[in-house]
């Protein structure tokens, strides 16, 4: 029995030195200009995440200091948000989730968050692929029906998808139109705004009642994954 223990323990060791490296050579990848890169302090996390500091060294010496990065998904983010270090650098996610948004997913998420996060991916696919095409997304009127049609303008532009981006537009759980808003400044890479207000249809709330939005999806899906058996 000890020596079973022994070699589980090791290929346990093993595993997350192996996750370790991925990330390591994932934050050097992300940094082709740089010719050395120093890290410290990496950590393993729920979800296959490891989390720790870099610091690029230049080719005369010159170096920013230690910066934080997350490795998840096979990807590495070398400019994460503080929001995003407390969520995918903890060792409770799901419960970080709810502290920060109101939003439940632990111990079983809802249908209703499974469908949210479905939608709002599969939204947020089409808007990127619109804006790749358009170099600019949908205005606000008459917002994500201009992924399904060409309207206005775009009748002329001849640079509008044969078939549109998505087939349907999806409402929410609760059979209401996902709210739609452009970005502030027309042409902006910045993000439109895209959610449900929960439930009651309302800014703010807890469990059913919390407001998901595009913002918040990357941490639902994460926390979605975690709760999977």
């Amino acid at each position: 029995m000890k020596q079973l223990l022994l070699i589980l323990g090791l290929a346990g060791l093993t595993a997350c030195t192996n996750q370790a490296q991925r990330a390591q050579e994932a934050v050097t990848t992300a940094l082709p200009a740089v010719e050395t890169i120093e890290f410290r302090e990496l950590a393993n996390y729920p979800g296959k995440v490891v989390c720790g500091d870099y610091r690029s060294i230049q080719r005369y010496g010159d170096s920013p200091g230690f910066k934080p990065f997350i490795f998840r998904a096979g990807r590495a983010d070398v400019l994460p948000t503080a929001e995003d270090i407390r969520v995918f650098c903890s060792e409770q996610p799901q419960a970080v989730l709810y502290a920060m948004t109101g939003i439940q997913t632990s111990p079983t998420p809802s249908a209703e968050l499974h469908k949210v996060a479905d939608d709002l991916t599969r939204l947020q696919a089409a808007l990127d692929a619109y804006y790749e095409d358009m170099a600019n997304f949908p205005q606000s009127e008459p917002g994500l029906e201009s992924l399904v049609r060409p309207i206005g303008s775009m009748r002329r532009a001849g640079r509008f998808r044969d078939g549109g981006y998505i087939e349907v537009i999806p409402q929410d759980p609760w059979q209401r139109p996902y709210r739609y808003a452009a970005p502030d400044f027309a042409g902006s890479r910045q993000p439109p705004s895209l959610l449900t207000l929960g439930a009651d249809n309302a800014p703010g709330g807890v469990d059913e009642n919390a407001d998901i939005s595009l913002n918040e999806l990357h941490y639902l899906q994460h926390a979605l994954e975690l709760a999977q058996p």
